[in-house]
């Protein structure tokens, strides 16, 4: 197959194999100050972008598995993990102070930054303060998780199906290692006297994984599609 330029009122258009791609049917031309565009050529057809004063064809294509995991997180990207994780931490935040057993929230987290609040003295704002801080750090773990070049050729976690798999992935994992593993031992560390065991598996095990949830799904459709 080869392409010659014709020469055609002032633009220059492509005949392949003596066959004018700039046919009729199904051709989208678009007049600009000096530029022609033809589209919705047959699929074997390129894109042609055309000049009066010469000649310049681009194919159009569909962004590939190579360019996925080729791209790089940007400044946005980050930021957007950040809230996303600050306000899945508020819905997480509530679980605790409403629903999970008491004193988690103004008590077992401020004890884990050496603030000795107790069920009769609690910590309240430590206690919020820190848990937010938690959600952001871990929000913009996500990022990086979820830009890994591996994980994206997988699932894209910037669509809404990815976002969902991606952040039950989030919740489970974040589950297991903070709360089934670090905390019990962070908590035992700081000579805290109502620490769990190590590991922390049981029937409060099971509200941190739906709390964990309740934080990283918020968290995964935020970064999906809140865009600049």
């Amino acid at each position: 197959m080869y392409y010659t330029p014709q020469e055609e009122e002032g633009c220059v258009l492509l005949t392949c194999n003596g066959y004018n791609s700039a046919r009729t049917e199904g051709v989208q031309i678009r007049e600009g100050p000096s530029v022609y565009v033809l589209g919705m050529l047959p699929p074997f057809f390129p894109l042609i972008a055309t000049t009066r004063h010469g000649m310049n064809t681009t194919t159009m294509q569909r962004p590939t598995k190579t360019q996925t995991t080729d791209r790089t997180i940007s400044p946005w990207d980050w930021m957007r993990g950040a809230l996303g994780g600050f306000i899945g931490s508020m819905g997480f935040g509530l679980l605790m102070a409403f629903v999970m057993p008491s004193p988690l929230l103004e008590v077992v987290i401020p004890n884990m930054y050496g603030i000795p609040a107790t069920p009769d003295a609690p910590a309240h704002l430590a206690g919020w303060f820190f848990h937010q801080f938690h959600g952001v750090m871990l929000g913009l773990a996500y990022v990086a998780y979820a830009e890994l070049p591996a994980i994206r050729s997988w699932l894209d976690a910037r669509t809404l199906p990815g976002a969902l798999t991606h952040g039950m992935i989030w919740g489970v994992v974040t589950t297991l290692i903070l709360a089934v593993l670090v905390m019990p031992l962070w908590l035992q560390a700081t000579g805290f006297a109502m620490a769990p065991p190590f590991p922390n598996l049981g029937v409060g095990t099971i509200m941190s994984l739906i709390g964990h949830l309740m934080y990283a799904l918020p968290l995964a459709v935020v970064y999906a599609l809140y865009r600049s």
